[in-house]
């Protein structure tokens, strides 16, 4: 259906097919070019749900695990960088040291992101 290089496409065989090709010939194309984590497919992401109808049920499961990691690591992160800072963030409450220890030692395996719990 569909050719680069400059070879001949074969005729649409349906009506369907034809009004696919016209879609597509009519839709404006963009390429997204980034190195890895440059944000290609946040961009994509927040085209999909402007402009289209958003994500389906399964898409919004699917991604529920990439919140959750992404908020873990951005958790471990913050802790982690209070002792690196001038001058060091200390926390306000000193009984919680041990719970950034927990954290800032724990490994992202350690956590299991497939359960969704809904209320």
């Amino acid at each position: 259906m569909y050719y680069c290089c400059g070879r001949s496409p074969s005729p649409p065989s349906s009506d369907e097919e034809k009004l696919h090709d016209k879609k597509w010939q009519k839709a404006t194309k963009l390429l997204l070019l980034g190195t890895g984590e440059s944000g290609k497919s946040t961009i994509t992401k927040q085209m999909r749900m402007i402009y289209v109808n958003g994500f389906n049920d399964e898409e919004r499961r699917a991604t529920i695990g990439d919140i959750k990691s992404n908020i873990f690591d951005s958790l471990q992160s913050m802790l982690q960088a209070m002792d690196t800072v001038v001058p060091p963030i200390q926390l306000q409450n000193p009984q919680n040291i041990d719970i950034k220890r927990s954290i800032c030692e724990a490994d992202e395996k350690d956590f299991d992101y497939s359960e969704v719990k809904r209320k």
